[in-house]
């Protein structure tokens, strides 16, 4: 399989290119399709293919390099943001090293686009899983699972405050 077989590769207005899942946004079904194209890659490639999904990830200004947005548990400086638009999640983020924003990139290929209920869902159910299927080192799983961990909480709390407050009598 190629890299473009399993994902849609679209040059974006900036130039860059951004990976689009071939079809849906259900993050499972992202996530399905990406391990299959990384399970055929040997340990070596996995590296090599991560490092294409950074190119793919939205870019932070470095006012959204705060200590909030810091992946903690991450060998390398690497920051996330998660924002809601018009319901659907998007994740932004930095890295100084090229596997950590692979490993952001990845992520965002995955969850981008789907439902703050879908992503969350999503992380809860493979925040364990994901690291082990890359076949990643043990710093480099922890800090996937770091990611995964402020990710989450990046959407519950965009989610709280999206919620209608009741009115006070």
């Amino acid at each position: 399989y190629s890299f473009c077989t399993l994902l849609k590769v679209n040059a974006c207005h900036t130039n860059r290119m951004a990976a689009v899942p071939a079809a849906g946004t259900d993050p499972g079904f992202k996530k399905d399709r990406i391990l299959k194209l990384l399970g055929t890659a040997s340990d070596r490639d996995i590296y090599s293919k991560l490092i294409r999904f950074g190119s793919s990830l939205e870019g932070l200004t470095t006012a959204d390099k705060i200590p909030s947005n810091r992946v903690t548990g991450c060998m390398s400086e690497t920051y996330v943001k998660t924002t809601l638009n018009s319901g659907k999640v998007f994740i932004s983020g930095h890295s100084d090293a090229l596997i950590s924003k692979g490993a952001a990139g990845l992520v965002a290929s995955i969850i981008n686009g789907s439902s703050a209920a879908e992503a969350v869902a999503f992380i809860e159910s493979h925040h364990d899983e994901l690291p082990k299927t890359l076949g990643l080192s043990m710093l480099r799983s922890i800090g996937l699972a770091s990611m995964l961990s402020l990710i989450r909480s990046q959407l519950l709390s965009l989610a709280s405050q999206q919620k209608p407050k009741s009115p006070v009598a």
